[in-house]
C-alpha cells in the first residue's frame, strides 16, 4: 500500500433543482426567508447535507483526539522530529513570505509543545462544533486551518493519504455548510448544489484513482492481491487472521469484486439517484468490509460520511421510521438567523462558483494525469497542481496500489551492558507471536504504521527511525510514551539494537497447541547495536 503526500452544473441524469422551494415540488415543509412555512424541493438536500457535516464532524473529532495523544512524543521539543527545527530550517533557507506560502500553518507564530496541544485542542473544541450543528461554517474552517498546519509540523507522521483526503473534504464541506448559528436537520437555505457535486466528484476521484493505479501490478491483476493483505497489512486484526484462511477461490472473487466497486460503481454517480444510491452503497459495503478486518484509522469512516452525499432527502426519509419520516418531513417553522449577514461575512455565489470552477480545473489534470502519467501534462497544469499542494485543495489518490507480499517486522531492543538485551514493546504491532492481533481502529498510532514502513526501507533513508534512536536512547519520556513498554523505564540505555524478523500468521492447530497467533523467523540486524557517542560522530548504519 502506499501513502500520499504528497451557474449550478448537473450531470446528465441528474435530477434538475429550482433555486427556491414552490409550493407542490415535494411533500415538507420547509421555511422561506421570511419564515412562511412552503413545500421542499423536489429531491431536497437539507437533510442529507446535515447528516453528512454530523459525521464529518465525528471523523475530525476522531483525527484530533487521536493525534493529541501522541503529538509530543511525534513532534514535540522532546519528540521524534520537532516541528520548532523544521520551522527553523525552513525560516533558514527561504524568505519568510515564501517560506509561509511552502508550509502553511500556524507553527510560524509558535511551534511549542504548548501550541502543538492547543492545535489539538482547539480542533477537538471545534469538531465538537460541527457535531453539535452550532456555527458549522466557522467551526469547519477552523479545523481545516488546524488540521492543515499539525499536517505540515507532522511531517512523515501525517503524511498519510487519509489526512490530505480529510482535509480536502473538510475544505469542501466548508463550502456546503450553511451560515447559521444552529444547523437543523432539514432547515437553513437549501443546500448548495454545486458544493454537493464538488464533494461527489471527491469520493469518484477517491475511489476510482484507488481502482485504476492497481492495473500495472499482476498481485491484483492475477487476482492474488488478497491472498496476502490480511497478513502483510500495517496493523492487521483478530478478523484479518481468520480471514486469510478463507480459500483461494473466494480471496480471488473477492478481488474481482473490489475491482467492480473501484472502477464501475464511481460511474454510478452519473446514471441517475437510485443508481447513485446503488454505488454509494456499494462503496461503503467495501469499507465495512476493510474496516472489519484491519486497523485503519478513520479512513473507512470519512469515506462512508462521502457516500452519504451521493443520496438525497427522499432517498434517507424513505430509510427511516414512519414517525420520524413524518416529523422530518414537516420541517422547522423558523428560519435559523444566518451567521455573519449582518457584518457582511457570507460568502457570495460567485466566490463559490469560482473555487468549483478552479476544483473542477485540478480534477481534470489530476485525471489526465491518471491516464497519460504526470510529466505528459503542460507545465501550465503541472505548476497550478504544485502551487494548490500545500494547501491540500486537491488531491490525487491511489490506497493499496502495490500489495506487499512478505511481512517483515524491525523490533528494537536495548541494552546496558551490550549483552542483555530486552525489547520496547509497541501498544498495536505485531511483537511476541503469542499476542492476538489487536484493535485500535479509529484511533492511528502513527509510529506503529510509520514502523510498517520503515521495514520495506532502509534506516539510512529514514531520517526519522534515526532521530527515533536518537531520542530512546537520551530517555525521551515523550517517545518511550508511544510504546506500551521500553525495557528500562528508570534510566536511559547504553546501546540500541533493531532486529529483522519475517511474520506470518500462525495456523489454527498450531494457534490451538500453544497459543501462537504468529509464527516468525530471524531475518539478522536492521540496525547494528549503536550507542548515543557513535550516534553523534557518524550515525547507525546497518
Amino acid at each position: 500500500m502506499d501513502r500520499g503526500r504528497g451557474g449550478e452544473e448537473l450531470t446528465p441524469g441528474a435530477p434538475a433543482a429550482r433555486a427556491f422551494p414552490a409550493r407542490g415540488d415535494g411533500p415538507g415543509e420547509l421555511p422561506t426567508p421570511a419564515g412562511i412555512g412552503a413545500r421542499a424541493p423536489r429531491h431536497d438536500l437539507r437533510l442529507v447535507r446535515w447528516l453528512f457535516l454530523r459525521a464529518l464532524g465525528v471523523v475530525l473529532l476522531i483525527a484530533f483526539a487521536s493525534l493529541r495523544v501522541q503529538v509530543l512524543g511525534l513532534v514535540g521539543s522532546d519528540g521524534i522530529l520537532p516541528a520548532q527545527e523544521t520551522i527553523e530550517a525552513l525560516r533558514s533557507q527561504l524568505p519568510l513570505a515564501r517560506a509561509v506560502a511552502v508550509l502553511p500553518t500556524l507553527g510560524w507564530i509558535s511551534a511549542s509543545d504548548g501550541a502543538l496541544v492547543a492545535f489539538c485542542d482547539l480542533g477537538i473544541a471545534s469538531s465538537l462544533l460541527v457535531v453539535a450543528g452550532l456555527a458549522t461554517r466557522l467551526a469547519l474552517f477552523a479545523c481545516w486551518v488546524l488540521y492543515l498546519s499539525l499536517y505540515h509540523l507532522g511531517g512523515d507522521f501525517l503524511g498519510f493519504q487519509w489526512d490530505i483526503l480529510l482535509l480536502e473534504t473538510t475544505f469542501l464541506a466548508w463550502l456546503l455548510a450553511p451560515w447559521t448559528w444552529l444547523e437543523r436537520p432539514r432547515g437553513g437555505p437549501p443546500a448548495s448544489r454545486v458544493a454537493s457535486w464538488l464533494l461527489r466528484l471527491l469520493l469518484w476521484k477517491l475511489v476510482f484513482f484507488s481502482g485504476w493505479v492497481k492495473l500495472p501490478y499482476p498481485t491484483w491483476t492475477g487476482l492474488r492481491a488478497l491472498d496476502f493483505h490480511y497478513e502483510t497489512q500495517p496493523l492487521p486484526n483478530v478478523v484479518a487472521w481468520w480471514a486469510h484462511r478463507l480459500p483461494h477461490w473466494f480471496q480471488a472473487c473477492s478481488v474481482a469484486a473490489t475491482f467492480a466497486v473501484e472502477l464501475v460503481a464511481p460511474w454510478l454517480l452519473f446514471a441517475g439517484r437510485r443508481a447513485r444510491a446503488l454505488g454509494a452503497a456499494s462503496i461503503a459495503l467495501l469499507m465495512l468490509l476493510i474496516l472489519a478486518t484491519g486497523n485503519y484509522n478513520f479512513f473507512n469512516l470519512l469515506t462512508i460520511a462521502l457516500c452519504i452525499t451521493w443520496l438525497d432527502d427522499d432517498l434517507v426519509l424513505g430509510l427511516l421510521p414512519e414517525e420520524m419520516r413524518a416529523r422530518l418531513s414537516r420541517g422547522p417553522r423558523v428560519a435559523n438567523e444566518v451567521v455573519g449577514s449582518r457584518a457582511g461575512l457570507r460568502i457570495p455565489p460567485i466566490a463559490t462558483g469560482v473555487v468549483a470552477v478552479a476544483w473542477l480545473g485540478l480534477l481534470a489534470a489530476q485525471t489526465t494525469a491518471l491516464f497519460i502519467g504526470y510529466g505528459a501534462l503542460p507545465g501550465t497544469l503541472r505548476s497550478a497542481l504544485v502551487a494548490a499542494q500545500p494547501f491540500a485543495l486537491c488531491n490525487s489518490y491511489g490506497l493499496f496500489r502495490n500489495m506487499t507480499t512478505e511481512r517483515d517486522e524491525i523490533e528494537l531492543e536495548a541494552s546496558m551492558d551490550g549483552s542483555d538485551w530486552r525489547p520496547y514493546v509497541f501498544r498495536w504491532k505485531p511483537g511476541d507471536p503469542r499476542r492476538a492481533p489487536g484493535w485500535c481502529a479509529p484511533h492511528q498510532p502513527r509510529l506503529d504504521w510509520q514502523m510498517w514502513f520503515a521495514a520495506l526501507s532502509r534506516p539510512q533513508r529514514e531520517t526519522w527511525f534515526r532521530r527515533l534512536v536518537v531520542q530512546l536512547l537520551r530517555g525521551s519520556k515523550p517517545v518511550e510514551s508511544l510504546f506500551e513498554r521500553v525495557p528500562f523505564p528508570e534510566a536511559p540505555p547504553r546501546f540500541l539494537r533493531a532486529r529483522f524478523w519475517r511474520y506470518r500468521f500462525s495456523t489454527p492447530e498450531k494457534r490451538e497447541r500453544d497459543g501462537a497467533w504468529w509464527v516468525r523467523e530471524p531475518l539478522g540486524d536492521y540496525l547494528e547495536p549503536v550507542s548515543l557517542q557513535r550516534e553523534a560522530s557518524g550515525g547507525p548504519s546497518r
